[in-house]
């Protein structure tokens, strides 16, 4: 986990430039080794506009897929509930 954490920070600035940052973390408990983000689109054509061109710029992905770094992806598309501070 610290070198995918290490790749992935050598990456967030330039995304942080193209898309709002929320939050990422680390588990520490539950699935181990998992590494979380959450990024803010007004919808998915913008999470697929943006995807595009960061990864157009080279700015996304970062290189975790070499020696067996990355073994799973999930993509979840999360709606704010109404109380969210995130509307």
């Amino acid at each position: 986990m610290t070198e995918v954490i290490r790749r992935w920070g050598d990456k967030i600035e330039e995304c942080r430039k193209l898309s709002p940052f929320i939050r990422a973390w680390q588990t520490v408990i539950g699935t181990l080794n998992k590494l979380v983000h959450i990024w803010a689109y007004n919808d998915v054509a913008e999470c697929q506009r943006i995807r595009a061109k960061a990864i157009k710029l080279t700015a996304w992905p970062p290189d975790t897929h070499a020696e067996g770094m990355l073994l799973k992806q999930e993509n979840i598309l999360a709606i704010p509930a109404s109380f969210s501070p995130l509307h």
